[in-house]
């Protein structure tokens, strides 16, 4: 498994308030004694950007899976993004240790590639991210180390499967779902029998809407923004 190349690419990726998709917090578990997390794991269908839109500049929309970032500040996560400019969409993999982000570059994204996502965090100024693209059969490992030499260590008190709009508005991906779900502490397991599902608001519109599906391992995220 090569080692991923990450170039800075610009924050805005982060903490809670653009999500869409499902949430646990560590704490619902009751674990004895308490433990962070420090892995979380999904797959998803990069969905197709749909480049009909009357809004004028970018949108960006993430797809990922993180690590902490709900009710605290701090998030490490990694996933796939699409960019709409006019008619022209682009598609990549990135990952962040907030407030630092990075785009992956030797990593190819398309429109309906399958894409397989980790992100573990061994120790508290550390982290792995693998990602793989089942399309092209490329997997990276990339480590991500904390952007405050320390002072931020990563937070585990949350585990996250979501998508999230940058700006006010974001483009229409149709849906997506993230298959495989998993995630877990040094010593427990942890799925989404105590999680709960957030949608993407903005100026008193929904973008998009989050919800469990039935299986109980799987998370549908659905655009629903009248663009």
């Amino acid at each position: 498994m090569p080692h991923g190349s990450p170039n800075f690419k610009k924050p805005g990726f982060g903490l809670e308030g653009n999500w869409a998709g499902a949430i646990v917090q560590t704490a619902s578990l009751n674990l004895s004694p308490p433990e962070p997390a420090n892995t979380v794991f999904a797959e998803w269908v990069v969905p197709k950007i749909n480049t009909s839109t009357k809004e004028s500049g970018s949108q960006t929309v993430g797809f990922w899976v993180g690590l902490g970032g709900w009710n605290t500040g701090q998030v490490l996560q990694a996933g796939t993004a699409a960019t709409l400019s006019g008619n022209s969409v682009t598609y990549w993999a990135w990952t962040e240790w907030f407030p630092a982000g990075y785009q992956v570059t030797n990593l190819e994204i398309q429109a309906g590639d399958t894409v397989s996502v980790l992100v573990c965090a061994p120790e508290s100024d550390h982290g792995y991210v693998s990602m793989m693209n089942h399309r092209t059969n490329i997997a990276l490992s990339i480590g991500v180390s904390d952007p405050n030499s320390g002072d931020a260590p990563y937070d585990g008190s949350s585990v996250e499967w979501v998508i999230e709009a940058i700006d006010s508005e974001m483009p229409n991906f149709g849906s997506v779902t993230f298959s495989q779900i998993t995630a877990g502490t040094q010593h427990n397991t942890i799925n989404l029998a105590h999680a709960f599902t957030a949608n993407t608001v903005s100026n008193n519109k929904t973008l998009a809407t989050g919800k469990i599906l039935a299986a109980q391992n799987e998370v549908q995220v659905i655009w629903d923004a009248a663009i």
